[in-house]
């Protein structure tokens, strides 16, 4: 285990378990993690999103679910032990009716087919992310992915997928900027600060400790984005 991952350990047994495991390690036996995250509204915090993460000998499955309002928008993706996507559905819920879109891999191209049944071929490497929107997947596993002894900016294959919307074959980018100190539950706690890029180059700044997103904001709105449950007061002060 690296030293940039052991100095994070004394911050309670969910971030160790992740810290001990390497993102692309197979684990011994399965395991599951489920993390919620909240957004502002008004002068409380609600629901954002929530990401489960299974993973076994044979490969990982994750699923997002994104609530706006009456819609809510659910992410399953699974990928093999060789981190190839084996397929990915994403649906739109809350209206009149569920609206559908899918992707199949097949050697190294994703067939993407939405509601309406049109079909798009796209490049799909091990590795790849899926995402859609909304949908906070992409920084969540590029924060979980990012290489700490390696440093600088990192890229990550994307794919986008949505029921309705053309897909995209996208590159993701994430660099390290530097660090904060915060206390948490009566703890000192460094969290690395991260420059993020997503679809359409859109910028935010990130805060994660052991391959842990804890907190992400829009470039020039730091009190908007999402934040880990359980850490909303003790993120509350940071700046990018």
């Amino acid at each position: 285990m690296s030293l940039e991952i052991c100095r994070h350990l004394l911050i309670g047994p969910a971030l160790i378990v992740a810290a001990a495991l390497q993102p692309d390690e197979t684990p011994k036996k399965p395991t599951k993690e489920t993390v919620r995250y909240l957004k502002p509204s008004g002068t409380d915090w609600v629901l954002e999103s929530e990401i489960e993460v299974s993973r076994d000998k044979d490969g990982m499955a994750a699923t997002s679910v994104t609530k706006r309002g009456r819609s809510q928008l659910t992410l399953k993706s699974k990928f093999d032990a060789a981190h190839r996507l084996i397929d990915a559905v994403v649906t739109i819920s809350g209206g009149d009716q569920d609206q559908t879109g899918r992707a199949v891999r097949s050697e190294d191209k994703a067939r993407v087919t939405r509601q309406d049944g049109e079909a798009t071929d796209l490049d799909c490497p091990p590795g790849v992310i899926v995402t859609s929107a909304p949908d906070w997947t992409d920084a969540f596993f590029m924060v979980r992915r990012y290489d700490l002894s390696r440093g600088g900016r990192q890229e990550f294959a994307g794919l986008w997928i949505h029921p309705t919307q053309p897909p995209l074959r996208l590159t993701f980018a994430i660099d390290r900027l530097g660090e904060n100190t915060v206390e948490h539950d009566g703890e000192n706690v460094r969290l690395d600060r991260f420059a993020v890029e997503l679809r359409g180059g859109s910028r935010y700044v990130g805060w994660g400790v052991a391959a842990r997103l804890i907190r992400l904001v829009p470039q020039g709105a730091p009190q908007q984005g999402i934040v880990l449950d359980g850490w909303q007061k003790t993120t509350s002060e940071l700046r990018p």
